[in-house]
């Protein structure tokens, strides 16, 4: 939608925006004086040793074994990958493995990256949403389950679908990763049935 001015005066309420985070992204890229991929391989990936992790930017680098996404039409499994109107950087664009995914939360939990305050700041509850009891921080969901703090995030795009739901007093996260079509609603409820699985210990 093209507007000259903002839907509503900031922290006043919230609604999730793709373009947010594109237009961070950009900003990153006037800051930091380099594209983004190249910022992000420099000051994220190679300090974190996530040398599985690529920002895909199409004829500038590769991705080695990586996988296609598909959705499941008229009967059967059809790619339906990345397109470079889907391919926004900023909100997305970035492929790594699970083995690099966990580096990251782990960075995440030991505070390696950014300040002191940026980390509290990021994990505290900044604005209410219109999702449940949810708050949202700066890029992750925080609220309570099974009555413990519990700071999560899903992701889509064509053909891969992302559940992500950190529960920090334990020390654990559930992280599922899926290059096929899946609701959200259905994916947040697979993330808590694997928590309550493997986090909290309740088979049912």
């Amino acid at each position: 939608m093209d507007t000259k001015e903002p839907k509503f005066p900031a922290s006043e309420r919230f609604e999730y925006s793709n373009s947010g985070y594109a237009l961070l992204g950009l900003i990153v890229e006037v800051a930091a004086r380099q594209p983004l991929h190249e910022f992000l391989a420099s000051e994220v990936f190679k300090p974190l040793g996530m040398d599985r992790s690529v920002m895909y930017v199409r004829g500038l680098n590769s991705i080695a074994n990586r996988a296609y996404g598909y959705v499941w039409k008229d009967g059967e499994w059809v790619r339906s990958d990345q397109s470079l109107t889907s391919a926004v950087r900023g909100d997305g664009g970035v492929y790594s493995s699970l083995r690099d995914y966990r580096k990251w939360l782990a960075a995440l939990d030991e505070r390696k990256l950014l300040s002191k305050s940026s980390y509290d700041a990021m994990f505290s509850p900044q604005v209410k949403t219109n999702r449940g009891e949810s708050s949202y921080g700066y890029g992750w969901f925080i609220d309570t389950y099974r009555g413990e703090l519990r700071i999560h995030h899903n992701g889509e795009t064509h053909g891969f679908r992302q559940c992500v739901q950190r529960f920090p007093k334990r020390g654990a996260a559930v992280v599922i990763q899926i290059n096929s079509d899946i609701e959200e609603l259905k994916l947040t409820e697979l993330g808590e049935k694997m928590a309550d699985l493997l986090v909290f210990g309740r088979g049912e």
